[in-house]
């Protein structure tokens, strides 16, 4: 009898301790992973930065209609950058937000997860039925 007390007593413990706080981590960890993945500090620094740009590197000598392609080709590079950054950076903060709902839905629920079967096992003792 001793030991099933020492056993349930241990498992509240961990539950709310040790569990609660692993929890946490992975809470934060998944969180930080996208973050990571969308990086929109980084792609705000770059807003405006050409987007892969490949051949108008040596066109900034030579004759008018060099100068002027490499640049029409630049600013259209600039226009796409900051299409494509502007879209990860407003898919990235929806991202951002559903980890963050979702883990604060997560560690909201833990500590009253052990309870649910108890009161599970009363509403249908009650006849209570979700599906009618």
């Amino acid at each position: 009898w001793y030991n099933t007390v020492m056993l349930f007593v241990s498992l509240i413990r961990w539950w709310y301790g040790l569990g609660w706080l692993d929890q946490v981590r992975m809470v934060r960890a998944r969180f930080d992973r996208t973050a990571d993945l969308f990086s929109i500090e980084l792609s705000l620094r770059t807003l405006f930065k050409p987007f892969r740009q490949i051949d108008a590197d040596g066109a900034r000598k030579g004759s008018l209609d060099v100068i002027l392609r490499a640049w029409f080709d630049e600013l259209f590079s600039r226009f796409v950058g900051s299409l494509a950054r502007t879209f990860l950076i407003v898919v990235g903060s929806v991202a951002i937000l559903l980890e963050a709902v979702a883990g604060g839905l997560r560690l909201a629920i833990w500590p009253i997860l052990p309870v649910l079967p108890l009161v599970a096992v009363q509403l249908a003792m009650t006849g209570w039925m979700p599906w009618l």
